[in-house]
């Protein structure tokens, strides 16, 4: 007489066999999956509504625990095949297949780049990346299968040059994922070019004619967080803001000693005026001849005197 381990394991055999031929290699697979499920929660059942005190139970337990033994050896087979399916325990296959209307992909660009077409478009990345897994949460969609579709797409020129550089830099067999874009995007004003032209236009910054407080305050706090104004320490707003009057003939060796003191982090007070003092920069000197003008030296200044009242 056969042991109930024996009949299932013939039961199973046939079961598997008797998969249709006509069905593709996903549906058979599917089909094959079935049986085993069905034949597996029979047994349990039958362990159930055996007594546990005779050694039949036994042989009904041993015979349950391979059959679920074998459906899961089984899905981890199927799984490799089809990685998607959920019956197999992967993720559902539509979900990268899922369209994203135009409208609800934002933008992310610099000042300088081009216009998007998209209808929200960012020129700061935390935002940008705030909006951009926003919605793929709400279409419940793994972001890290479908971000490389839309990401490429989504962004301007410089930053497009920044991720291009950014993935050269990636060592041998390094994969990219969604966070490491996303690390690549928030660091994007850190650069050191960028990160001087921004420290520039920030100490820019002015109260504009008819400007209201309110109205400041609400300007000013979407050109703090456009430029990165929280990355900049207090002496490098100084010193940015004691530049804006340098002689023109200064700004092509400023801007490259500025990129590679930038580049070795941020700046201190000791580092502003160490850097200073060896970029050996000379302001020309006026022209007192041309300013006098071609009629001979400057008229004398005019000196205000308090015991008469007037000028002399």
């Amino acid at each position: 007489m056969e042991s109930p381990m024996q009949n299932n394991t013939t039961t199973v055999n046939q079961d598997t066999k008797m998969v249709d031929a006509s069905l593709s290699p996903l549906e058979k697979a599917k089909q094959t999956i079935a049986k085993l499920e069905a034949n597996t929660q029979d047994l349990c059942a039958q362990v159930d509504a055996t007594s546990p005190d005779g050694s039949a139970f036994d042989d009904i337990l041993l015979a349950c625990t391979a059959a679920a033994d074998r459906l899961d050896r089984a899905k981890a087979m199927y799984l490799r095949l089809y990685p998607n399916e959920p019956m197999f325990g992967g993720a559902k296959s539509g979900d990268a297949e899922v369209e994203i209307n135009i409208e609800d992909i934002p933008g992310l660009k610099t000042e300088a780049d081009e216009d998007l077409p998209m209808a929200k478009v960012y020129l700061t990345a935390k935002p940008f990346v705030e909006h951009f897994e926003k919605l793929f949460i709400l279409k419940k969609v793994n972001i890290n299968d479908v971000y490389p579709r839309y990401l490429e797409w989504s962004l301007g020129s410089a930053y497009l040059k920044h991720m291009a550089k950014k993935r050269g830099e990636l060592a041998p067999g390094s994969v990219e994922t969604w966070e490491l874009a996303k690390e690549w995007l928030l660091k994007f004003k850190d650069t050191p070019a960028n990160r001087w032209k921004n420290l520039q236009a920030l100490v820019k910054l002015e109260v504009e004619y008819g400007e209201s407080s309110d109205d400041l305050h609400h300007r000013l706090s979407r050109d703090f967080e456009r430029l990165g104004a929280e990355k900049f320490t207090a002496a490098e707003i100084l010193l940015a803001s004691a530049l804006r009057s340098a002689p023109h003939t200064w700004s092509g060796k400023l801007h490259d000693v500025m990129e590679k003191s930038i580049r070795k982090g941020p700046m201190s007070l000791n580092d502003v005026l160490q850097m200073l003092s060896s970029v050996g920069l000379v302001s020309p000197r006026p022209d007192k001849r041309k300013d006098a003008g071609s009629n001979g030296p400057a008229p004398p200044v005019k000196r205000f005197s308090r015991d008469r009242g007037s000028s002399s």
